[in-house]
């Protein structure tokens, strides 16, 4: 295709400059080539959950376009909201992308937003650390594991530059055959939440023993814990994360 692009532009040339542009093509034919696809073609990336059908992701077509991942919509639910019991909660996100002709894709991670909660510095004091994984039951190992971490920091200020997605290889590959991969997100209870009040009540004292008349002493105690640190109000937060993408020729440099 490449070539053939090219014979058919150089052909009008010459149909248009005479047998001297013919004669003209004939020599430059012999020198040049051209190297480069046709770039015109399709471009497309979304974000959604692993079990997502693509009229569920948040999709866009264009660079400028930014999508949106919402923890209120995680399988599993809301992982702040889970932070009440728990010490970490997890959560995964698909991302697909595809592009057409000799362009590559490449995504970012543009930025975290916090709705709702009390006025407490819960969210605040959340991090979160995000690894990537092929498969969704990938994420575990992947979070468990010391390396290949992508971003680790507070769940407010969650950023990930760009990265290559779909390399810049000549392809005609549809939405329907996208590349992907998941993110895996492990948020991690503050350290105050780590810290708990416990209460224990006791009791003793002595009876007669009907039978016997011996005296007989007994005890018992009750005991209860709980967090300390937020009110239950804050664990009603809740986050989304926005992504965004971009084309690029040739070795991506990011």
């Amino acid at each position: 295709m490449k070539r053939t692009l090219a014979a058919v532009t150089a052909l009008a040339l010459g149909a248009t400059l005479g047998t001297a542009g013919a004669a003209t093509w004939a020599l430059w034919s012999q020198q040049t080539s051209v190297h480069d696809a046709v770039t015109i073609g399709y471009a497309g990336f979304a974000v959604g959950n692993p079990g997502a059908t693509p009229a569920q992701m948040d999709r866009a077509f264009e660079p400028q376009t930014a999508v949106t991942w919402s923890a209120n919509n995680a399988e599993g639910g809301n992982p702040i909201t889970a932070l009440q019991t728990k010490n970490f909660a997890d959560a995964v996100i698909r991302i697909d992308g595809q592009s057409q002709g000799n362009r590559g894709l490449a995504y970012d991670l543009r930025g975290a937003h916090i709705v709702g909660g009390d006025d407490s510095s819960l969210v605040d004091g959340v991090r979160v650390r995000i690894v990537r994984a092929g498969t969704p039951a990938g994420c575990a190992p992947a979070l468990n594991a010391d390396t290949g971490t992508l971003y680790e920091g507070a769940l407010s200020a969650a950023r990930i530059p760009a990265r290559e997605l779909v390399s810049s290889a000549y392809s005609t590959a549809g939405w329907d055959t996208p590349e992907r991969e998941f993110l895996c997100l492990r948020l991690s209870r503050p350290v105050a939440l780590n810290t708990t009040y416990t209460n224990i009540g006791s009791a003793t004292g002595t009876y007669t023993n009907p039978e016997t008349g011996a005296q007989v002493s007994v005890s018992d105690e009750d005991r209860w814990s709980i967090g300390l640190g937020y009110d239950t109000r804050a664990f009603q937060a809740t986050f989304s994360l926005d992504f965004g993408f971009e084309t690029f020729r040739g070795r991506f440099a990011g």
